[in-house]
């Protein structure tokens, strides 16, 4: 097959679509991790931002039991009663925040989801003991309010809560309020701590996907530079090639054609490629071979009609009355006619 033009032009265009396919393969390839790079880059913001917005509602928890807190030591009853309910709405709006947390942290970010809320549970708890113990030491019946059904309970919910009752559950409100003057026994601070962390861890694994998107996002410009540089030399390479193998036979074929219209009818050609261009270079020295018979015949004949007319002119000046002269030429004439026949007949 590669021995003909049809089929080196069909290898070399194949040759290039398996070469351009395969700079799109990677291509895509690239484009592939770079579009996951950017899903999870996505993903990390958005989680990132239900880190953050927890913050703000456990402030306005804090500030709604602290209030309420106070109101009790003012003997406030009822409006202590409403400060405790005003707390459920930011309680479940963090425990939706930390059910979110849960379900799309992913390795390390997950299990400091999950350690963070646990210890928010607790903190939650300790503030809930704190008001109601408050409020049972001035002979003030303080009602939880329900948390239901808004609120997501889970393991974490369950376990912070009990640790926190088996913890503070006994102690009295003096002990209960000492807990919040250091930082180290402070449920609010530890639990602080760990939503600091939480917001510190995300920032690094979003740093790195950052840094791996840039990455990527290199390697695939450098796939689409040097891959469509390669492609471009492979393409002229070949290109190249096929152009050389058929350009060289077809110098050969010109200079022997020049040299055959020269007269030189001898002249061979060498290396004949097996190739469309080769058969054409056969037939030109087919034809040369043929040329040069031909010529040696009509060389034949014109010497023969050489003879012919000194034996006609012969004849005529012995012309016998028997009439033997006028066959002579006659005879001879037929001679001549003949082989001129042949020569145009190319036999």
């Amino acid at each position: 097959m590669l021995r003909s033009i049809r089929g080196r032009l069909v290898a070399a265009v194949a040759v290039m679509a398996v070469l351009l396919g395969a700079l799109i393969y990677f291509q895509s390839m690239r484009l592939s991790e770079l579009d996951t790079t950017l899903n999870d880059l996505g993903h990390l913001q958005q989680f990132k931002s239900h880190v953050l917005i927890p913050q703000k509602d456990m402030n306005q928890f804090i500030a709604a039991m602290d209030n309420t807190v106070l109101l009790l030591e003012l003997g406030e009853t009822e409006r202590a009663q409403a400060s405790y309910e005003n707390s459920v709405d930011a309680e479940q709006d963090i425990s939706a925040e930390f059910a979110f947390l849960e379900e799309n942290g992913s390795d390390e970010l997950l299990a400091l989801a999950e350690q963070t809320h646990q210890k928010w549970e607790a903190a939650t708890e300790y503030m809930k003991i704190r008001a109601e113990t408050v409020a049972a030491e001035r002979g003030i019946t303080l009602v939880r309010p329900p948390t239901e059904p808004l609120k997501v309970e889970d393991e974490h919910t369950a376990a912070g809560a009990e640790y926190a009752r088996s913890q503070y559950g006994a102690m009295n409100a003096a002990e209960l309020e000492a807990l919040m003057e250091d930082d180290a026994t402070n449920p609010l601070e530890i639990a602080d701590v760990d939503v600091d962390a939480l917001e510190e861890a995300t920032d690094e694994v979003l740093a790195q996907e950052e840094a791996e998107g840039d990455s990527t996002l290199a390697a695939a410009s450098q796939t689409v530079i040097f891959g469509s540089a390669g492609v471009l030399v492979a393409i002229l390479a070949i290109g190249a090639l096929v152009t050389t193998s058929v350009s060289r036979p077809l110098g050969q074929l010109k200079k022997g054609a020049e040299e055959i219209a020269a007269g030189n009818l001898d002249y061979k050609f060498d290396n004949v490629p097996a190739d469309e261009v080769g058969v054409v270079v056969q037939t030109v020295e087919t034809m040369s071979i043929s040329l040069k018979s031909r010529i040696r015949t009509l060389e034949e004949v014109a010497g023969l009609v050489v003879i012919t007319s000194e034996e006609i002119r012969a004849a005529a000046e012995t012309l016998q009355p028997d009439g033997s002269a006028v066959d002579t030429i006659v005879k001879k004439s037929n001679e001549l006619k003949g082989l001129v026949g042949q020569v145009l007949k190319g036999d």
